[in-house]
């Protein structure tokens, strides 16, 4: 698997099985959550191995950069342990 994790469909599709079965088999979206989703917004992955725990966090694109620049560096740092 490339660090691309969020291209991989195999990773994406077991991303969201992990995410129903944990919410007792099912997720319901109404439109209006759909709908909320703007281009901006992106998903950032950590990866704690000590832990065993993956964290998914929602942010927008046009954060301010430097901002974005410390997520990347510290997903990064997670995901070398």
């Amino acid at each position: 698997m490339s660090d691309d994790y969020f291209s991989e469909p195999s990773f994406l599709a077991t991303m969201l099985v992990a995410l129903v079965k944990r919410n007792d088999n099912e997720i319901v979206l109404s439109e209006e959550d759909v709908a909320k989703v703007q281009m901006g917004d992106q998903i950032t992955l950590k990866y704690d191995k000590e832990n065993g725990k993956i964290v998914l966090q929602c942010h927008r694109r046009n954060a301010d950069l430097q901002n974005l620049a410390d997520i990347y560096t510290k997903s990064k740092a997670l995901t070398e342990k």
